[in-house]
């Protein structure tokens, strides 16, 4: 199998593969866009616009991206269709409001009661029928040339918090937790339809999927986070929470963990008890992006799990490469040149 745009595809591809099933074999993947020397680079264009815009437009854009950058190392060029973070619980119908700005999406939040709400995908509402309709289009435009892999699904609470509200469904988990449990249940069995229906529209058995870190997965992508976490106690974690992301991570193929947030990190063994979640992206906010973080990274790494590194330094790189023994890590480098990225590979290859 071969991409247009990536022509070692099939080796990438098993490099991967054994990234995710032998981590004690393998090093850390190297992911990075580089732009190509002697043309004028042209901006990766958002996939949010693809739920209202013209999607030729989109194609002109992502065609000028794709002519004016390379992929170098474990890269493999994608879009990933999605519309924001609350995609997910949008295939119920309910309303998205689009932030380009800020180049994200919020859900117009629609329960009033639980009794009067029933949580079902709807194939035949806007952003579901959207969804499809991009997805056939780019793949009948680019399928054997890029990767076309599906958003990731904000299933548990985080799907119940789009569709009712945070505030409103910290109350709920006191005051009615039956019904929250059976909501729950709810979208455990929506999480599990789209999947089915996702694995046949981007054919993943055939080609595998890309997530939003640029990490490739050889089958259907699991990128799984529960950002209300960071608002509830390990008891109620425990009891509304996990059971949810053990279903999430056994109806992908493969997953990883968005962690979220300094009120997370209580959760962080819970969350690593989940066997199939093989690999931890830490996100501690704009904020505190520079603090030294280097305690939990150990500990996650103790923990048995790999771990998603956005943009580390030359300095952060050989830490990793010192102090970090799972090396089924994925380092997203923010750098400008070939030879730079060839340097790293020189820093890594005895791992």
């Amino acid at each position: 199998m071969e991409l247009t745009y990536k022509e070692d595809y099939d080796a990438c591809r098993k490099f991967w593969k054994g990234w995710w099933e032998e981590p004690e074999y393998t090093r850390p993947a190297l992911v990075c866009v580089l732009e190509k020397p002697g043309t004028k680079p042209v901006s990766f264009p958002s996939p949010l616009t693809l739920l209202t815009g013209d999607i030729d437009v989109f194609c002109r854009q992502l065609d000028g991206w794709l002519e004016s950058h390379i992929f170098p190392g474990d890269t493999l060029p994608a879009v990933v269709v999605s519309f924001g973070a609350d995609h997910f619980a949008a295939l119920m119908g309910i309303d998205l409001k689009l932030d380009l700005k800020n180049n994200t999406s919020w859900a117009e939040h629609c329960v009033g009661n639980w009794d009067h709400f029933k949580i079902r995908i709807d194939w035949n509402c806007q952003a579901a029928k959207r969804t499809l309709e991009v997805t056939r289009e780019l793949r009948k435009r680019y399928e054997g040339k890029i990767m076309i892999s599906p958003t990731h699904l904000q299933g548990n609470l985080d799907c119940l918090a789009a569709l009712r509200g945070v505030q409103p469904l910290l109350y709920d988990l006191i005051d009615t937790p039956d019904k929250i449990r059976k909501a729950l249940t709810q979208v455990d069995e929506a999480f599990s339809e789209v999947v089915e229906v996702f694995r046949q529209e981007y054919d993943t058995d055939t080609w595998g999927s890309v997530n939003r870190h640029m990490i490739y997965q050889p089958g259907f992508s699991g990128l799984l986070q529960c950002d209300f976490s960071c608002m509830i106690s390990p008891a109620i974690l425990e009891e509304f929470v996990l059971p949810s992301l053990r279903h999430e991570a056994e109806t992908v193929d493969y997953a990883e963990y968005h962690l979220d947030g300094p009120g997370a990190l209580v959760h962080v063994e819970s969350i690593c008890s989940i066997d199939k979640i093989k690999v931890i992206q830490w996100q501690p906010g704009d904020a505190l992006l520079n603090d030294d973080w280097s305690e939990l990274h150990r500990k996650i790494d103790g923990l048995g799990r790999g771990q998603y590194f956005c943009h580390p330094d030359a300095q952060k790189i050989s830490w990793i490469k010192e102090k970090i023994k799972c090396r089924n890590c994925c380092l997203d480098l923010k750098i400008n040149t070939i030879v730079v990225f060839q340097n790293i590979q020189n820093i890594l290859k005895s791992c």
